[in-house]
C-alpha cells in the first residue's frame, strides 16, 4: 500500500499530470491484485510473476512519466 501510495506523490506534488496518475492508479491496482494473491495463497508460480511484474511495473511507470512530460 505504501509503494502505491508512493507512486502517486508526482501527482500529488504537480510534477506530473493526468495521464501520469492514470497510469499509476491502473498499474498500482494490478500491483495490488498480485500481492494480495501472494497473501492470500502462496506459491512460487505467483511469486514469480509478481516479480516478473515488479519490473514491467517500474519500467511502465517511468514511461508514463515521460509521456505524460511530453503531452
Amino acid at each position: 500500500m505504501l509503494l502505491f501510495a508512493t507512486t502517486l506523490l508526482p501527482y500529488v506534488i504537480r510534477m506530473s499530470g493526468v495521464v501520469y496518475l492514470a497510469c499509476a492508479l491502473v498499474l498500482g491496482g494490478i500491483f495490488i491484485a498480485y500481492a494480495l494473491r501472494i497473501y492470500l495463497g502462496y506459491s512460487d508460480a505467483i511469486a514469480q510473476k509478481t516479480f516478473r511484474y515488479s519490473i514491467a511495473y517500474l519500467a511502465f511507470l517511468f514511461a508514463a512519466l515521460l509521456v505524460d512530460h511530453y503531452l
